[in-house]
């Protein structure tokens, strides 16, 4: 069975001793490249969008928002889309700060990551919002089973809290064999 070749195109290994090397590029700016063990990375930009949000606010102004939102979104890459899904959770004070949660990637070969995320969100002078996140994997499934590691994602969202994310995600897997 060559589920595990499937995975191979929709990650990317990182450089070390390796026994074989190969290196793919998706139209969508997802990449693919690596070795048959190792680490392999995968890195990918994602728009998300809202699907459910419940958001509360404290203070005399309302400066303090509190919650969570539900974002999902799809990425092209050369074996087929990778389904990403984050569930976030704010608290903010007039629209930054610390935010937390879980990001699930479902790939093409019918495998599966689920990450833990711990982040801050930042504004700029003309309002764009800017997120910067670290990841731990916490599981996987069928060919990604046993898989560890961690990531990062940095983003913007130019709308109110609830609008669309655009991410730039990379992950980096350990633990899973795919020669």
């Amino acid at each position: 069975m060559r589920i595990i070749s499937i995975v191979l195109v929709v990650l990317a290994v990182a450089a070390g001793p390796a026994a074989a090397t190969t290196d793919a590029r998706s139209t969508s700016g997802s990449t693919t490249s690596g070795s048959t063990t190792g680490t392999q990375t995968t890195t990918f930009t994602v728009t998300l969008t809202s699907q459910q949000t419940v958001l509360e606010q404290l203070g005399a102004g309302g400066e303090i928002t509190y919650g969570w939102n539900e974002l999902t979104g799809t990425a092209p890459s050369a074996s087929g889309d990778i389904g990403v899904t984050l569930l976030g959770n704010v608290e903010y004070s007039n629209g930054v700060g610390p935010f937390f949660g879980f990001m699930t990637l479902k790939f093409a070969s019918l495998s599966t990551v689920g990450t833990r995320l711990t982040g801050k969100a930042t504004q700029d002078s003309s309002g764009v919002t800017h997120f910067r996140a670290k990841m731990r994997i916490i599981g996987g499934s069928a060919a990604l089973i046993g898989a560890k590691g961690t990531g990062s994602f940095t983003g913007t969202r130019r709308d109110d809290l609830g609008g669309a994310v655009e991410l730039d995600v990379t992950l980096k897997m350990r633990g899973v064999d795919i020669g």
